[in-house]
């Protein structure tokens, strides 16, 4: 009888992936890269790994040991999403990122880009110091991705500017006094930058009022920047 009993506990089948990638990351994330490991499929296992380096350094994990998790895994696009993952977690910027980037292989690129933005939100921005702010990030992009053909360095550059200029409004009503010395065109186009999740909200058959936009979550304008505010959102909503 005994017998029987060790025979029906030896043929029970092994938890599938699912249930041992739930288990992995419901456990400490210290002890949870043992229990990734033992998922059967490879692109369970790695999808739990990646996920759990970044549960790790959230946990306030070190870097180092983070690194050694990626170095040991045998999936070769999903050890280079580890590494990439690092970065991301970390909030590296490009400098420390540079050599987990060339380690994320075909992730290097969008690695070192998000490295690069991180950097690029740190850079000063004062009001009327614009042409200051376009030459430093155009010298950031440069140096972050020397091998991007130059047009798409400049493409980049200016999507990073607008960012920053659209930035400047975020937390309050949009004011063209916070575009500094810019032209009233390059104005107009932050402007529309920060306003683009909000459109689809704000647009319909009736005119978008300053109402509908404050009640889609944005801020309105002010009474200086009435009249371009408006003409963005004419424009968008034709669209």
């Amino acid at each position: 009888m005994s017998w029987l009993f060790f025979f029906a506990c030896a043929a029970a089948p092994e938890p599938p992936d699912g249930q041992r990638y739930a288990a992995a990351l419901s456990a400490p994330p210290e002890t949870a890269f043992a229990q990734c490991a033992s998922i059967r499929s490879s692109e369970v296992r790695g999808d739990c790994q990646v996920a759990n380096v970044a549960r790790f350094l959230a946990a306030g994990g070190s870097i180092a040991a983070a690194e050694a998790h990626c170095a040991s895994m045998t999936d070769a696009f999903w050890g280079a999403e580890c590494w990439f993952q690092i970065v991301d977690s970390a909030a590296l910027g490009l400098e420390d990122a540079r050599r987990l980037c060339a380690a994320s292989t075909v992730f290097s690129r969008p690695c070192l880009e998000h490295a690069m933005r991180r950097d690029a939100a740190l850079i000063p921005s004062p009001v009327g110091q614009e042409p200051r702010l376009r030459t430093d990030l155009q010298q950031l992009v440069v140096h972050a991705l020397p091998d991007v053909p130059t047009d798409r360095q400049r493409i980049i550059a200016e999507q990073l500017f607008t960012a920053r200029i659209a930035g400047r409004w975020r937390e309050m009503p949009f004011d063209p006094a916070l575009c500094g010395i810019l032209d009233e065109m390059t104005c107009m186009h932050a402007y529309q930058h920060s306003i683009q999740r909000q459109i689809g909200a704000v647009c319909g058959a009736k005119p978008a009022t300053i109402e509908r936009v404050r009640a889609s979550g944005l801020s309105g304008w002010t009474v200086a920047g009435a009249a371009l505010a408006e003409a963005v959102w004419a424009h968008v909503c034709a669209r």
